[in-house]
């Protein structure tokens, strides 16, 4: 059960009814207020942060690369527009 093993990890906050079977979900009881905590939760920001700039990067060289970007070209071609699945609203 994917629910009880989340509890007994700590991912979770919650307590499962054994008679009903029914999941009862709790506040969870950190602050956030230590210093472990608040070091945890920058350290966390920066990775984010640092994943971001590389991502941006390479969005930018994909970008400019020219062979990816004519085999994307010649990909795209080979679909109809008739293909795609769009709702009436936004029909062109």
């Amino acid at each position: 059960m994917h629910v009880l093993q989340m509890i007994q990890d700590g991912e979770i906050y919650a307590t499962i009814n054994q008679k009903g079977g029914m999941v009862r979900f709790l506040e969870d009881p950190e602050q956030y207020k230590t210093c472990e905590m608040i070091e945890h939760i920058d350290s966390s920001i920066q990775r984010i942060m640092a994943l971001s700039k590389k991502l941006t990067a390479t969005d930018e060289q994909i970008s400019c690369d020219q062979l990816y970007l004519s085999k994307v070209g010649r990909e795209r071609q080979r679909y109809d527009f008739d293909d795609y699945d769009v709702p009436t609203r936004f029909n062109i």
